[in-house]
């Protein structure tokens, strides 16, 4: 994570940080990210997890995930994502499955489950 990127002296922190992962921090590699309205929090698609994180811009902290696994499909690899301007619901691609997720971070619920009509890695 950047602070003060446009400064003459902006900090880079690594979450977590040091070399060694915490699997309560960090339990996957992440794909896509976009940043909350209010520019405090981000949230992260969790690749294989099939999660969406959210994390505190200032400490790095989780603070809330969204499991997008259903009953008939538990397993995903969650990708690129989008977040409205209101950044009440997150636009996901589930490169696996071939689908768009739809998810309401108020709810912490996946809404809508669409397939996608061409490959996602293109």
């Amino acid at each position: 994570m950047m602070e003060n990127p446009l400064s003459a002296q902006p900090k880079v922190r690594q979450v977590p940080e040091g070399a060694l992962s915490d699997p309560n921090l960090l339990e996957d590699v992440f794909m896509g990210l976009a940043i909350t309205p209010d520019n405090r929090s981000v949230w992260v698609a969790g690749g294989q997890s099939n999660k969406l994180f959210r994390y505190d811009l200032r400490n790095g902290a989780k603070i809330d995930s969204i499991l997008c696994a259903q009953p008939e499909n538990p397993y995903g690899y969650l990708g690129d994502l989008a977040l409205t301007r209101d950044g009440n619901t997150l636009y996901v691609c589930d490169q696996s499955n071939f689908r768009l997720i739809v998810a309401d971070t108020r709810s912490k619920k996946c809404c809508i489950m669409s397939p996608l009509v061409v490959i996602p890695l293109e």
